[in-house]
């Protein structure tokens, strides 16, 4: 569902109560935003299947997937639930987090993904071979080559007697006369 998991949670605002056959409270504000951010920063990260469900008790659950792995973020009022499956099997299971605690728990989820976001990691698999020579410069210690110029380095000449190039190039002469129509004489029949 990528991004449009942000349009989704913008919707719970115009859920009314019983906007589930009767059933269903209203979401406060603080809580869409809540999960907006969760939902931004699993985004940030990496994680592109993220979706999002409205509770009946004005719960938001908001979920990623990745190939086995299984991410839960339940908002109720006072707090997240955090559930990691993998293989329908739990992993890890954390009740009363804060947003803080979520989004350092997002940060550390990240290497769940194939790819990771960082420069290091996104070359792998971008290489055709691998060198023992070859080295990664990090972003912050990059090397710098000055190549000097200036219009003092490049050498002067003196030029000839300017060229007149408005006119014709070639001279006028019998062998490049234009034709128009046949190569040939035509030739008349007489018709009766």
């Amino acid at each position: 569902m990528s991004s449009l998991v942000l349009l989704k949670l913008e919707d719970f605002y115009n859920l009314q109560p019983g906007w589930c056959y009767g059933e269903g409270t209203a979401f406060s504000k603080k809580m869409i935003n809540i999960s907006k951010q969760i939902a931004t920063s699993l985004l940030a990260q990496g994680f592109d299947k993220i979706d999002a469900f409205p509770g009946l008790n004005g719960e938001i659950r908001v979920t990623a997937y990745v190939e086995n792995n299984y991410l839960e973020f339940t908002l109720e009022k006072d707090s997240v639930t955090f559930l990691h499956e993998a293989n329908d099997q739990e992993l890890e299971y954390n009740e009363d987090l804060s947003l803080n605690g979520c989004l350092e728990k997002i940060r550390k989820l990240n290497g769940l993904l194939p790819c990771s976001n960082s420069y290091e990691l996104s070359i792998k698999g971008t290489l055709t071979g691998i060198s023992v020579d070859f080295r990664v410069l990090h972003s912050n210690h990059l090397q710098m080559v000055v190549y000097p110029y200036s219009a003092q380095d490049a050498p002067w000449k003196q030029l000839g007697a300017p060229v007149n190039t408005s006119s014709a190039f070639t001279q006028k002469s019998v062998e490049n006369r234009l034709f128009f129509g046949r190569s040939t004489p035509p030739s008349y029949r007489m018709s009766i």
